[in-house]
C-alpha cells in the first residue's frame, strides 16, 4: 500500500502484519512506515485484550487494542500507550431496576474502555 506523504512530497511505502491464522481476529499485529529510499521512518506494534484475556474471545471481543508502542526508524521507543478494559471499581447492582437482565449485572464482561 502507498501513502502520500504531503511534507515532503514523495511517497512512501506501509507494511502490515496480522494476526496469526490461530487468532481469528485478522487484526492489525504491526505497522512499518518506510521513506521514500527504502529506510524505515517508523514502526508501531499492538497488542490485544483477547490474547492475555480469554474471556473476551469467547464473547467475540477482539479487537480492543491493550497496548500501542510506536518506535523510530532505528528502534527507539518514541510514544507508547496502554488502555484497561471493564475495570469498574466498585459498581453496584441497581436493586429493582426495570427491564434489566440479571445475566448482565456489574461483573459482566463487556469490553469498555475504563482507563486509559
Amino acid at each position: 500500500m502507498y501513502n502520500y506523504d504531503y511534507t515532503s512530497s514523495k511517497t512512501i511505502r506501509t507494511e502490515f502484519t496480522y494476526a496469526g491464522i490461530s487468532d481469528y481476529s485478522g487484526s492489525t499485529k504491526e505497522i512499518r512506515e518506510y521513506d521514500y529510499a527504502g529506510a524505515l521512518r517508523r514502526r508501531t506494534n499492538f497488542n490485544y485484550l483477547h490474547e492475555t484475556n480469554g474471556a473476551y474471545v469467547t464473547l467475540h471481543i477482539l479487537d480492543r487494542i491493550t497496548d500501542t508502542f510506536v518506535y523510530s526508524g532505528v528502534g527507539t521507543l518514541v510514544a507508547k500507550s496502554q488502555v484497561s478494559y471493564d475495570a469498574y471499581a466498585p459498581l453496584y447492582a441497581a436493586a429493582n431496576a426495570i427491564r434489566h437482565d440479571a445475566a448482565y449485572g456489574p461483573g459482566y464482561t463487556t469490553g469498555r474502555a475504563t482507563n486509559l
